[in-house]
């Protein structure tokens, strides 16, 4: 994908962490002078209002299945991908993307992430993405292909992470995002489920290899 900025919104990550049930009660017990009691209220105001006889017993109240998202199966990334050449600017949550092959050495030098989708291409996968970072030395996020659908990421300073996905790219990307947000690569989770326009994949991640020592 060459010289894209991608623009992601991890907020609903942290909407769903730091979910408590309890958080409005104060709030909510102040709304009804008959806390728990409304649907045997409305059903008995339903039917006085048709003028027909109420059933006998309680009222039953089914809950709705929990919208919260497992935490075992990830968190979900929605980038919004636009071509470089109009989108160069610092906006909040922007980031410069560009693959290797990009000929314009001014994105290159611009990159936030590299990106190389090339398994026969030397050198291999984890030594490029090391050289990728010394050689452009803004670019926070390196990855590269070691086999197919399979990849290395290498983030400054943090180390690596294997990746499996079909569009790594995107993988690379949601990666950079999540440090963007202030997040560790230790607390990657091993799934994140990718959107970008009207189309989805699922990248996994293995559980980030230290930096060399210097």
């Amino acid at each position: 994908m060459p010289g894209s900025c991608v623009l992601i919104l991890p907020q609903l990550t942290a909407v769903f962490r730091d979910h408590r049930e309890d958080r409005y009660s104060a709030v909510t017990a102040t709304t009804t002078s008959a806390p728990g009691a409304s649907a045997r209220l409305l059903r008995a105001e339903m039917y006085r209002l048709m003028k027909l006889d109420e059933p006998a017993g309680e009222p039953v109240v089914r809950r709705p299945s929990d919208p919260r998202p497992d935490p075992s199966q990830g968190v979900r990334a929605t980038l919004d991908r636009r071509p470089a050449a109009v989108a160069l600017d610092d906006a909040a949550g922007r980031h410069l993307v560009v693959d290797v092959r990009e000929p314009e050495e001014r994105l290159l030098g611009l990159a936030d992430v590299l990106v190389r989708e090339h398994t026969a291409l030397d050198p291999p996968a984890a030594a490029w993405t090391g050289a990728a970072l010394t050689t452009y030395p803004g670019c926070l996020v390196a990855a590269a292909e070691s086999a197919p659908g399979e990849a290395v990421v290498r983030v400054r300073d943090e180390g690596t992470v294997r990746c499996r996905t079909g569009r790594l790219a995107l993988a690379a990307s949601a990666v950079h995002a999540w440090l963007a947000d202030g997040r560790p690569l230790r607390d990657l989770p091993p799934e994140v489920d990718i959107i970008a326009g009207p189309d989805g994949w699922t990248a996994s991640f293995s559980p980030p290899a230290a930096p060399p020592r210097p």
